[in-house]
């Protein structure tokens, strides 16, 4: 583990098991974009999955995701992708989750 992973994990991890769960995941994303760090300069990908999951989950519409929306989140991308049923995503299946993702927003482009 790096130095910026074990400062996420001493921040985020709320229940203290030594990993981000999705529920800990989503709120150090939320926390991030707001705070505006992304992935490098000028990368404009934290910015489009972030608009991207308000548009989805944001039923309130109050341009942030509250409790009940990052839980509603959390149950449908584990409904979605985990395979094991252990209600948390392994390396594998956060792979085949960005993988999805990726597949369907390059079809939206190419749709739109």
């Amino acid at each position: 583990m790096n130095a910026a992973q074990a400062e996420l994990l001493k921040r985020f991890d709320r229940n203290h098991d030594g990993k981000l769960d999705e529920s800990e995941l989503a709120i150090a994303h939320e926390t991030m974009l707001k705070q505006g760090f992304t992935a490098a300069p000028g990368d404009e990908r934290p910015k489009k999955i972030r608009a991207a999951m308000l548009k989805r989950f944001d039923k309130n519409g109050d341009g942030q995701l509250d409790a009940g929306e990052r839980a509603e989140m959390r149950r449908e991308i584990l409904a979605r992708f985990d395979k094991n049923g252990d209600g948390h995503l392994d390396e594998n299946e956060r792979a085949a989750m960005r993988a999805a993702f990726k597949a369907e927003n390059k079809a939206l482009k190419l749709k739109n």
